[in-house]
Order: C-alpha cells, then structure tokens, then sequence
C-alpha cells in the first residue's frame, strides 16, 4: 500500500505542474522521514550510485555533440538532402521534414534537440507552402520523436543500464521501429497532402544554384558520423560512450574546418546550454533512482507479478496490459525517469511473457518514444507550438491520427518481437 500511496501522490504533484525532477526526489525522501523506514544516508548514496557509471557519461556528451552540430545548421543540410529524393511526390515536403528528423536524431538523440533544430525550418517552410498549421505542428512533434529509437538514443542507453543489457544491441535492434515510424509518418504526409490539401499545397523546389552534388556534399558529413557510430559500435571499435566521445570531437572539427560555422562564441554557448540541458536530465536521473528504491524495497514489482499471476493471465494480456501502462505513463512522465521507475517493476512481468530484455526494452522505448508527443506532458509538442504559434487543439486534429499511425508501429514491435530480436543476434554476431 506504500507503493501505491506514494505513486498516487507523485503524479498528483506532476498534474498540479511540479518539476519532475523535484517531485521525483520530494516524494520518496518525505516517505522515508516521515515513516522512519531507513536511515536517510541509504536514498542519498542510491542518487550517487546511480550516475556512478561509464555508460551514463554517454548522455551529456551526447547532448553536447547534438547541441553543436545544430550550431553548425546541420539540420538544414539535412532537410536539402531529404528533399532531393521525394520533393517532386504529392506531401513531399512533409515527407523532407519526417526523413530529416530520421536522419538528424542519428546525430543528436535528443528529442527536443531534434523539434527544436528541425522544426525551426520545416515548420514555416511546410506553413509556406500551403499546409495547415496544425499539421505543419503536428507532423513535426511526432517526427521530433524518431531519433530516440537508434544511435546515440539516450532512452537506450538509460534502458541498457537499468535493465543491465547490451546498449549496443538496444541500439542495432532501434534500427526497426525507426524505419516502420518514418514510413508510417510519411505515408500519413501522402494521405494528407491527396485529401486535405489538393490544389492547396503547392510543390516544394529544391533551393536555387544548388546542384544535387552540393546537395550530397553539403549532407555527406553529417551522414558520415551516422555511419561512424553504427559502424564503430557494431564492429566494436568503440562503446557506446566512447562514441559519444567521437560524436563531440567529429563536430568540433566537422563545424569549424568542414561547414565553417563554429566560432569560439558559439562553442561556448554550446557548452553552457548542454551543461544546463544534462544537469537537469541527470538530476531527474538522480531522483528516480531514489524513487525506484523505494517501490522496489516495499515490493511493487512483486505485488504487480502476483497479481498477474493470480488471475493467471495470459502473455497476450500481460503484453496488453504493459503496452497501455506505458503509453499512459509516458503522457505524464520523461521517458528516463519513465524507464528508471518501470524497468524494475515491468521487466520481471515481460520475461515472464516470454521476452528478452532487449526485447522488451525495444517496446519500451517505442512506447515511452509515443508519449513524447501526447498531452498533458508532450514535450516536443509543446516546443513545435512554440516554433509555429499554433494551439494545442489546432494540432491536436491532425496528432490523432499520427498517434494511431505511431500505436501500429508499436503493435508491429509486439508482434514481430521475436523477429526484431534474431535480427539483432545476427547484426551483433
């Protein structure tokens, strides 16, 4: 009762608008006070103990590389890119804006990142070429999320330490559901662009004086470090974090020799925005270390797994019931935090279904990957309307049927599940 109790609170704080990063860390603390359930040094040293790892280095130098290769108008190269392929196809464009966000989260792994870098240029060229706000808000918002399924994806690096399994084969098994999310999206650009916007949107031309030469050789850096990830994890040269590593280093040399755009000026702001952006991702990481605890030692995972197996449910249901669970959660709570919290309680439950935990993480990470851009939380919804000045009802006609087109996705990974996986093994040898 604990357990629940104490859940029940933390997301009545989280509706009434308190950081989560705070409510997080206030709500279990407070429980060890105020029942003296153990000396107050134990949550403290978990906040230590948590970030006390090399893999979790990955994440701030991840966001450091993202910050500065959007500094470096990658982006826009990447958008210009994407174009060349599919701006002459009914959608096109909204087509660009999916394929880029694909592309560029390979570079960032940040979701915000991502919406912000992107959006800031597709969203008024979408708005100026005859598409809807609303869709124009929408389609970004949901193409902002693509990035978090494959390198350098922060959710599966976070997955890999929380459920002590391969975040390389996180990584390779990410390469799926990206693709099925891309393509999901784009075929719901097609549909619009022949229903809504017949005679309304008008083609998209590729920028004047540029070649497609220019085009590939102005985006072939950015592809680049795309391939030097995968290729470097894959083939184990390098971990994960020492690839974040590379990641910082190839867009310092790349920005400032290659692009020509990286200034002392916007290095430090790149460096001060990335220390503020990974002191609070960390800070929520902390906490919910402290929150994880404390479910775990009043037996939350348990009371779950006995409940299920009271009723004697089926796979089928327990999937069921995980799957719904996760695309709640996701409305309300950041994926980390998200992950942190439920992959102590949920994972016991999947194998018991039948999965491996690269497995389960793959439609863990789909799932919380949705919730990015459903209200109440939605983060890169919100920063999208904040790019195009849309309100969220605008949007949210044209966020429906993404969200069904997204939940397919999602299915797809359940159902093909075994199939994701050997296709992994035989990726990582």
């Amino acid at each position: 009762m604990m357990a629940l109790a104490v859940i029940g609170i933390f997301f009545i704080l989280i509706i009434l608008g308190f950081p989560i990063g705070f409510s997080l860390g206030i709500v279990p603390i407070g429980a060890f006070l105020l029942f003296d359930m153990t000396a107050l040094i134990t949550p403290i040293q978990k906040m230590f103990t948590g970030l006390d790892s090399f893999a979790i280095l990955a994440v701030p130098l991840f966001i450091l590389a993202g910050d500065l290769m959007s500094t470096t108008n990658m982006s826009g190269k990447l958008i210009d890119f994407a174009n060349m392929f599919v701006h002459r196809i009914r959608g096109g464009l909204g087509m660009a804006t999916v394929i880029s966000s694909t592309l560029f989260g390979g570079v960032s792994g940040s979701a915000n990142a991502d919406t912000a870098a992107i959006g800031s240029i597709t969203i008024p060229g979408m708005m100026n070429t005859g598409y809807s706000r609303g869709f124009a808000t929408a389609l970004q918002a949901c193409s902002g999320t693509i990035g978090c399924l494959i390198p350098p994806s922060i959710l599966a690096i976070m997955y890999g330490i929380a459920a002590s399994c391969s975040i390389s084969d996180m990584f390779m098994g990410g390469i799926i559901p990206r693709i099925l999310m891309c393509l999901a999206y784009m075929i719901y650009c097609f549909i619009y662009a022949s229903r809504e916007g017949k005679g309304k949107i008008i083609p998209y031309k590729l920028p004047e004086g540029k070649t497609r030469l220019n085009i590939i050789n102005g985006a072939l850096p950015a592809l680049l470090l795309i391939v030097i990830l995968i290729g470097g994890i894959r083939v184990g040269i390098v971990t994960p974090t020492e690839g974040a590593a590379v990641a910082v280093i190839y867009a310092i040399v790349v920005g400032k020799f290659v692009y020509k755009t990286l200034t002392l000026k916007k290095f430090y702001k790149s460096l001060v925005d990335s220390a503020i952006t990974s002191g609070a991702v960390l800070m929520i990481l902390s906490n919910a270390y402290i929150l994880s605890y404390l479910l775990t030692v009043e037996g939350l995972p348990d009371l779950i797994q006995g409940f299920l197996t009271k009723f004697h449910a089926s796979p089928v249901l327990i999937l069921i019931f995980i799957n719904i669970l996760l695309l709640i959660v996701g409305t309300f709570l950041e994926g980390i935090a998200a992950i942190i919290l439920l992959t102590p309680v949920l994972l016991p439950m999947a194998e018991y279904a039948g999965l491996d935990a690269v497995g389960f993480g793959l439609i863990m990470v789909t799932a919380l990957v949705i919730g990015m851009f459903t209200p109440p939380v939605g983060v890169t919804l919100f920063v999208s309307c904040g790019i195009s000045g849309a309100k969220i009802p605008e949007a949210g006609r044209h966020l429906v049927p993404l969200f069904i087109f997204s939940v397919v996705v999602l299915l797809c990974v359940n159902v093909f599940n075994s199939q994701i996986c050997a296709f992994i093994e035989m990726m990582t040898g």
